[in-house]
């Protein structure tokens, strides 16, 4: 099933912490938003000038980290522009034939996506050449990403557990999924949300607990990510 990636990166200015193949292979695997029906796959060994537009697609990233005084503060402070390199800044570069090829303009398909941090001074300038392939030649070509799942776990306090013992219930599972009740020696153990649980056994660290709390899996409510 094909897709539209960056296949090359012409890097006319790279000041960033990141060397120019790690950059490249962060921005080859940018998601666009693309329909690779448009366009032929590629063919370097007769690449005819009259078919570029069906056979490459140009973007560019041109951007510089700042300091700029800033328009809310009255102190005279200054603030960082473009720290954040993000998919955003990614602009299409429309070749000739290419204006009306598109009912909108390509655009990565998240534009919040972290390609780099810069530091003020440091700036990019590059040139990104995408085109058709398949996961087979690429993994930045395929059409899918890594899905996981878990069951939904469950967990029950069988028994009051207050004082001392409703802290350890507490520190036993992931932040979230027990919460204190209470005050002094009359605090209470209470579960609040099984979900944020990674099923851990750090309970069963404490004997004496080891009775209180029993966890189980929702064999029909699956959370995938």
């Amino acid at each position: 099933m094909p897709t539209i990636a960056i296949e090359k990166v012409e890097i006319y200015n790279n000041t960033s912490l990141f060397q120019d193949d790690f950059l490249s292979h962060r921005l080859g695997l940018i998601p666009l938003d693309v329909d690779p029906q448009l366009f032929d796959f590629p063919n370097d060994k007769e690449e005819d000038p009259n078919k570029i537009a069906k056979q490459k697609l140009i973007f560019e990233l041109k951007i510089k980290c700042t300091y700029e005084k800033s328009k809310s503060k009255t102190d005279g402070k200054s603030e960082v522009l473009n720290r954040r390199v993000l998919s955003k800044f990614i602009k299409w570069v429309p070749l000739e034939g290419q204006e009306n090829m598109f009912e909108r303009p390509p655009v990565p398909v998240l534009d919040d996506i972290l390609i780099a941090k810069l530091s003020p001074g440091q700036e990019m300038d590059l040139r990104l050449v995408c085109v058709k392939g398949i996961g087979r030649d690429h993994a930045k070509f395929s059409p899918v990403s890594t899905a996981a799942y878990r069951l939904l776990p469950k967990i029950e306090i069988l028994r009051d557990v207050r004082g001392q013992d409703a802290d350890l219930v507490k520190e036993s599972f992931s932040k979230g999924v027990i919460e204190i009740t209470g005050e002094g020696d009359q605090r209470q153990a209470k579960v609040v949300d099984s979900r944020k649980d990674m099923c851990s056994r750090n309970i069963f660290r404490h004997d004496h607990l080891s009775d209180a709390v029993k966890m189980t899996l929702i064999k029909d409510h699956f959370i995938c990510e």
